[in-house]
């Protein structure tokens, strides 16, 4: 299931399930995989909280990327920039509106059932440099929030279906 999901080449892509599942991993090994098909492109990986963005994303995200792309970290930025000349922003959605102002070629969010619509609205709307703009959320489910609203509720057919209002993977 991993690898279809990393195989996937629609301009978004959802991954839902529970805790433990590999949803942030996923990601993470996504994250790499965009960064390097998108040089000289920015990019960011989102987290609902601050503390969920230094706890786990960042750090999956970290393990993720090999170190030989790696050509340094911006702490006080927020940024990790690589060698083909990509860099990787990581912030919270705490404040949605820091999330604004660059454009991206992708955009990964982390539990996006957890950050507001409004959040993932605005880093929807960044997304759209690159040969293949893409915008990646995982999240764990949790009843009828907005990701249910917005992606489960309405989607009917194959979801694999390239036609499907969403593309997702189970």
């Amino acid at each position: 299931t991993q690898q279809r999901v990393l195989d996937c080449r629609e301009g978004r892509v959802l991954f839902s399930g529970g805790y433990g599942s590999g949803k942030t991993r996923i990601g993470a090994e996504a994250s790499t995989i965009l960064s390097i098909e998108n040089p000289g492109c920015a990019s960011i990986v989102v987290s609902p909280t601050n503390q969920m963005l230094t706890r786990t994303t960042r750090l999956a995200l970290r393990e993720a990327l090999p170190r030989e792309l790696i050509r340094r970290e911006r702490l006080s930025d927020r940024a990790i920039d690589l060698i083909n000349g990509s860099t990787i922003y990581y912030g919270s959605a705490d404040n949605p509106g820091s999330l604004e102002g660059t454009n991206l070629a992708w955009a990964w969010i982390d539990e996006a059932s957890l950050v507001t619509k409004e959040a993932s609205n605005i880093v929807n709307g960044r997304v759209r440099v690159g040969d293949r703009p893409q915008v990646w959320k995982t999240f764990t489910p949790k009843g009828r929030n907005w990701c249910w609203e917005e992606y489960e509720r309405d989607a009917t057919g194959d979801e694999s279906d390239p036609m499907h209002p969403l593309y997702r993977v189970k």
